[in-house]
């Protein structure tokens, strides 16, 4: 009957395939709505470019005139009554010869485009790890489980032992007592563990967008090794490709592009125009036409104080945009220590796991011993099988920690991509 409950708990978890990190991540990718933001964002910024470019490129104009008109009771012979018609059209040109304006502002639209993209790459390998992440909560989560579900079976068969030993004399009601209860709050934890399984399917199944129930484990003969670079090559690796410190550079120089816009406006320009004109009255006449240029220098004399506080303000966003640059600079190097060390102390807490896990076997062997021959404790016997499914638990649980760090830390060094996450996905088992 114990065992039945525990398939009853554990029968939401039954389906006929198994996904792998990279068919989930292949499906995530294809609905995630960040990295369809991050592409418009591009593309957009893209536009802004071509927008900007174009205003150095030469324009053409038409307009085109129908006027009527009609003198009632003239008293001037210059002007008789009656009624007249005309029309006119002009064909313009324009050419700006010297537009610090414009050319300003096709650098700060192409600084735009590249914080776009830079943008967008960091969208992508957020995206990667989020979805690395949530497969490995989900491994620890079905790791706890199944600690759970073998604490609970072993408590179960202690508990009918303890049962037996009463019937015979051999056992007394406490010992029956103290097994049941530990029994029940194996059951609660049991039914925690399954509902901390199901929140992590839920989140995986978010990002793939369909749902996620047995998914490939982590390979035994996965390697939880230390990094083999330096600490000192990992921090110089990292404040230089790091999306962060990317995306801060981009910043910068974009803000340093606004700045030379905005001291544009303080510079003359000049611009080229030709014209063609033509009109004719429509009560008699031929066509009359004329062509005509203009060389247009435009000097800014005074402004209201518009450009100053432009220029002003474009200083204050770059001054900004540096310190951000700095504090994403000295956040690498302290990311990057923490993580590698993190690494170095969780591989070699892996293999101190490994090793607690056969400590534990032979602690159960030996109270297990004791208690049948009447010189141990029940209590003793439950607490050696609980260290032993929580060694358990903790050794796969580490293994996971560990594979997660590995791209944490790819991620921080400006590296992760979706080989990384293949690599992984040929450590895992069905």
């Amino acid at each position: 009957m114990r065992l039945l409950m525990t398939g009853l708990l554990l029968a939401p978890l039954a389906q006929a395939s198994t996904d792998d990190l990279m068919s989930i991540y292949q499906d995530a990718l294809k609905t995630n709505p960040q990295i369809q933001a991050a592409q418009a964002a591009v593309r957009s910024a893209e536009f802004d470019r071509a927008a900007a470019e174009a205003g150095l490129e030469p324009s053409v104009s038409a307009t085109g005139d129908l006027s009527a008109g009609e003198t009632l009771n003239s008293s001037s012979p210059a002007r008789p009554e009656g009624g007249s018609a005309s029309t006119s059209g002009t064909l313009t040109a324009r050419l700006a010869i010297w537009g610090p304006a414009e050319t300003a502002g096709i650098e700060a639209a192409k600084a735009g485009t590249q914080l776009a993209q830079v943008s967008a790459q960091s969208t992508l390998d957020t995206v990667e790890l989020d979805i690395a992440q949530a497969y490995l909560d989900l491994l620890s989560a079905q790791a706890a489980l199944d600690a759970a579900q073998a604490q609970e079976q072993a408590v179960a068969r202690q508990l009918e032992r303890a049962e037996k030993r009463l019937e015979v004399g051999l056992g007394t009601r406490v010992e029956v007592d103290q097994t049941q209860a530990a029994y029940d709050n194996v059951v609660v934890a049991l039914i925690r563990a399954q509902d901390t399984v199901s929140d992590a399917q839920d989140s995986l199944s978010t990002l793939a967008q369909r749902d996620i129930h047995d998914i490939a484990f982590l390979s035994p003969s996965y390697s939880a090794s230390i990094p083999s670079e330096s600490l000192e090559s990992v921090i110089q690796t990292a404040t230089q490709n790091s999306l962060q410190v990317r995306l801060a550079s981009e910043q910068a120089d974009l803000a340093r592009a606004q700045l030379k816009l905005a001291q544009a406006g303080n510079e003359p320009r000049l611009d080229a125009s030709a014209s063609y004109s033509t009109d004719k009255n429509l009560k008699g006449g031929s066509w009359g036409s004329g062509y005509s240029g203009r060389l247009t220098l435009t000097l800014p004399l005074h402004t209201g104080g518009k450009v100053e506080a432009e220029i002003a303000s474009a200083m204050a966003s770059l001054d900004e945009a540096e310190a951000n640059l700095e504090n994403a600079l000295r956040g690498v190097r302290s990311q990057a220590r923490s993580l590698y060390r993190a690494l170095v102390t969780q591989a070699k807490t892996v293999r101190a796991q490994a090793q607690s896990i056969k400590s534990a076997e032979t602690a159960v062997e030996a109270t297990q011993a004791a208690f049948d021959v009447g010189s141990g404790d029940i209590i003793d016997v439950l607490n050696a099988q609980s260290d032993l499914n929580n060694a358990q638990s903790n050794y796969a649980q580490s293994r996971h920690q560990h594979a997660a760090l590995v791209l944490q830390l790819e991620q921080l060094k400006g590296e992760l991509d979706e080989a990384d996450l293949s690599a992984l996905n040929d450590q895992l088992t069905r």
